[in-house]
């Protein structure tokens, strides 16, 4: 299983939505944070969710539990560690 946390804040809202969208399990928020998780991979694309550089560079600055595989200005991917 690997899983991300997203703060609640309306400026990561579409990553939860794109993470509804693939049918990833989302769970929260609970203390200010979404989970997202899935049996063994996350991936998610910049231009898909509509992010900001800037935030797109922060998105994953609450918490990973996996392997952050690959991480550039357009897509990011956890995989088991």
């Amino acid at each position: 299983m690997v899983e991300i946390f997203v703060m609640d804040f309306p400026e990561f809202a579409p990553i939860v939505q794109d993470a509804r969208r693939q049918g990833y399990q989302v769970e929260g928020p609970g203390e200010g944070l979404w989970s997202i998780s899935a049996p063994s991979e996350l991936r998610f694309n910049r231009k898909e969710t509509g992010l900001s550089a800037a935030l797109w560079n922060t998105v994953l600055g609450p918490g990973v539990d996996g392997r952050v595989t690959k991480f550039d200005r357009f897509e990011f991917t956890v995989s088991e560690a």
